[in-house]
């Protein structure tokens, strides 16, 4: 660790410390993506012709695909984690634990999750507006058994500054579907408590909130996936 420390995360480096048994096995970088020819197309439009305003909270003139291919400051950069692609929809189930320091796990939900995203339709040909909506989001929870039952459906914006966040719950003990604020400040539902709503997918937060600042490339290492942990005991049929 001593020879690679600068290279590792804190985190890395704090799982090192603490468990003997912790490793990571290095290998070259090697990634593939393959994107449909409309989103390559419109990524190098937005190369030449996308930019921002108000210090980076407001998009104008992006076509769905990479915002900023070459991203000149931090706020760009974010952008292009925000609107990153993921298909036209998407539809998994999923399980979370909470796993304490001492091993101890606890079922904090299962859920049905179904993802639809408006904005790459590949008939589309113009700019992303900012108050329409980036994805639909449904969760239908069977688990643990407090939950099953519960429902979520949110609607988020492509900016979240021109168009805040939508969400409605149903609550089987109610019967009854009501709107719900979800500020990015509260505490995420399906954790349990143990994060906020913005700390989703790394972060989904709104930009006018953070100071964002871009320092530039260094080589770290990095876990490649969690494929052991996501999918085990899944035994493909096809």
């Amino acid at each position: 660790m001593a020879e690679f420390e600068s290279q590792l995360t804190a985190g890395a480096r704090e799982l090192l410390r603490k468990y003997p048994g912790f490793r990571l096995d290095v290998y070259p970088t090697h990634r593939t993506v393959g994107w449909p020819d409309y989103l390559v197309a419109n990524t190098r439009r937005n190369a030449v012709e996308a930019h921002t305003s108000d210090n980076g909270i407001h998009l104008h003139k992006v076509l769905p695909g990479v915002p900023f291919p070459i991203p000149r400051e931090g706020r760009e950069v974010m952008w292009n984690h925000r609107l990153h692609y993921m298909g036209r929809a998407v539809l998994y189930k999923y399980e979370g634990w909470l796993v304490d320091s001492a091993g101890q796990r606890v079922h904090a939900s299962t859920a049905l999750s179904r993802w639809e995203f408006p904005v790459f339709d590949p008939k589309r040909t113009e700019p992303l507006q900012p108050d329409e909506p980036l994805f639909l989001w449904r969760l239908d929870y069977t688990g643990p058994q407090r939950r099953a039952g519960e429902g979520l459906l949110l609607i988020d914006s492509v900016n979240p500054v021109r168009q805040g966040r939508r969400a409605w719950v149903y609550l089987p003990g109610q019967r009854r579907i009501k709107p719900v604020e979800m500020p990015d400040e509260a505490l995420h539902a399906g954790s349990s408590g143990t994060y906020a709503n913005d700390d989703a997918f790394v972060y989904t937060g709104v930009l006018e909130r953070f100071h964002v600042k871009l320092l530039g490339k260094r080589e770290m290492l990095v876990p490649y996936n969690t494929y052991r942990l996501s999918y085990h005991g899944d035994t493909p049929t096809s």
